[in-house]
């Protein structure tokens, strides 16, 4: 395919997701995942509600919008994915298992027949071959009880299950990286820490934590992965947005790093976050539930801010001040970024031409 933005104000984004990539188009997402039999699986759907409406298109406002889409567009990516590996993986288990008790029933049988045969005389070839249809009409029986009861047991991966799952994630993420630092800052106050270096000991926190975090998963197998494909999605927008045609060799020669990364934004969001809690704290003194909550409301207008930063420095990227000012936001994404296989870079490229066949882009 080959690819030249006809409107260099639209900018396309995306995701890492199990086994594949998620675009999302202005109007659309796409998402391409890589199947266990090798196969790329595709999908796309049209976008609606208040994320494509107008007030999407409203400076500062806009940023709260794209944190919410972020979260809720890769939890119906992941889920996608997720649900195309878990039943593949589930199906190959239940195989498995069915073939392991089949054969230890088979050899059951075999030997109670041969037990009983012992008890008898020599038999006829007519009654050889009598019992030999019957040992294996038992054997057959038995696959099929068990392929029986397999399918009955096999636990299904409801929405529900997913979405609770996700849930406690978030839970866990907000008291870790929000309500953790916040009483931990709230415990050195009461120790005489001033008011500022708190705050600032709070930031420092977060952010340990959060490079701590992207750290340590990302030694796993399969979030290594996940970071590859990272890497290709980024790559492929690059080459979309620099007119090269998207194909494998010409991918290869761009970065993955990319200014408009999610990570960078997360940065962005910390080191705002920074100097707004900073205001907040020196200005209000309501006890530790005041703080906390002014935690999460003030995240909207944060994040709103930090797209802001974020759009400019992707619109200046070329300028040195601006290459400067997002060169730990670049650094950061060694972590979250791993160089793809040639093969992952493919369902990269699936995924977004998908985007830009179901947007009608040429």
């Amino acid at each position: 395919m080959s690819a030249s933005p006809s409107r260099p104000d639209v900018y396309y984004g995306g995701q890492a997701v199990i086994e594949g990539v998620m675009i999302r188009a202005p109007r659309h997402m796409a998402v391409a995942v890589r199947g266990p039999g090798g196969a790329i699986v595709r999908h796309s759907e049209e976008l609606t509600g208040f994320t494509t409406g107008p007030l999407r298109r409203i400076p500062l406002v806009r940023g709260a919008i794209v944190l919410w889409e972020t979260l809720s567009l890769g939890m119906r990516a992941i889920n996608y994915s997720s649900r195309i590996a878990y039943e593949a993986a589930a199906e190959e288990a239940k195989a498995e298992i069915v073939e392991e008790y089949s054969a230890r029933e088979a050899a059951l049988i075999e030997q109670r027949v041969d037990e009983k045969l012992a008890t008898m005389g020599p038999l006829t070839e007519t009654q050889r071959e009598v019992v030999d249809e019957v040992t294996a009409e038992a054997k057959a029986e038995a696959r099929r009880e068990f392929q029986e009861a397999a399918e009955e047991e096999s636990p299904e991966l409801t929405d529900a299950a997913m979405w609770g799952s996700m849930a406690i994630g978030i839970v866990l993420a907000v008291a870790i990286f929000f309500i953790g630092p916040v009483l931990l800052a709230n415990f050195l106050e009461s120790q005489g820490i001033a008011r500022a270096g708190v705050v600032g000991i709070e930031a420092a926190l977060r952010l340990v934590l959060f490079v701590a975090y992207i750290a340590l998963i990302g030694l796993m197998p399969d979030i290594r992965r996940v970071f590859q494909y990272h890497g290709a999605e980024h790559m492929t927008i690059h080459a979309y947005e620099g007119a090269r045609p998207l194909t494998v060799p010409d991918i290869r020669g761009f970065p993955k790093e990319h200014t408009r990364c999610g990570t960078s934004f997360l940065v962005v969001v910390i080191i705002i976050a920074l100097a707004a809690f900073l205001a907040f704290d020196l200005l209000v003194d309501e006890g530790i539930f005041v703080r906390i909550a002014s935690r999460v409301v003030l995240l909207p207008p944060i994040a709103g801010i930090s797209y802001e930063i974020l759009r400019l420095g992707a619109r200046f990227e070329s300028n040195p001040l601006m290459r400067a000012l997002f060169a730990p936001n670049i650094a950061l994404q060694a972590l979250t970024t791993r160089v793809p296989e040639d093969d992952q870079i493919e369902v990269a490229i699936a995924a977004f031409e998908t985007a830009v066949e179901a947007s009608g882009e040429e």
